[in-house]
């Protein structure tokens, strides 16, 4: 199959963003995959390591908030000064999903109830620890637990930190640069 395919584009659960790739790299398959790229830094580095076995693929993470309008500001404000020597970055979301609030007294997994018949529950959730079917897990409030998305941080955490982390500025840059040479 992977002759037929030219490139997948992955914008699935989080837990499935490591698996995809890996297979699609492995049949010499071109990869977008959304962010974020994968659960764990172990996920990443083993990607990392096979997109640099196939050289002549492309493999790019995304993130939509590259298209939105206060990533193009803030660029802007960067460019004209006004923003500048930057030593700390502070961000917070505490705001519901548009398609469910947060339970802060979420203490288990929810019960098992019966798996639709248009649903392969066993292929969908993919490499998690085989969990019994609940709603919850699929209909976007995956997010909400570890073994299928990252919590607030995993999802909102990418697009509130990413502006800042792209065009950085003189301050936190030297800084980590400095840090990253004493770590020899």
């Amino acid at each position: 199959m992977g002759k037929e395919i030219d490139a997948v584009s992955i914008g699935v659960p989080d837990f499935s963003h490591f698996p995809i790739t890996m297979m699609a790299l492995s049949l010499g398959i071109h990869v977008y995959v959304e962010k974020p790229m994968a659960r764990t830094f172990n996920e990443v580095e083993l990607m990392m390591k096979a997109a640099a076995k196939h050289p002549k693929l492309v493999t790019q993470m995304g993130n939509q908030g590259h298209s939105e309008g206060n990533y193009f500001q803030f660029k802007a404000w960067k460019e004209a000064g006004i923003i500048k020597d930057v030593t700390a970055i502070s961000a917070h979301m505490n705001s519901a999903r548009r398609w469910h609030g947060w339970d802060p007294k979420i203490k288990s997994f929810p019960p098992a109830e019966p798996v639709p018949g248009t649903l392969n529950w066993d292929i969908w959730q993919m490499q998690t620890q085989g969990h019994e079917y609940n709603k919850d897990f699929v209909n976007g409030q995956w997010r909400c637990w570890y073994d299928f998305g990252m919590g607030a941080l995993g999802d909102w955490g990418a697009h509130l930190l990413d502006t800042a982390h792209q065009f950085p500025g003189p301050g936190l840059t030297e800084r980590n640069k400095s840090a990253e040479a004493g770590r020899t």
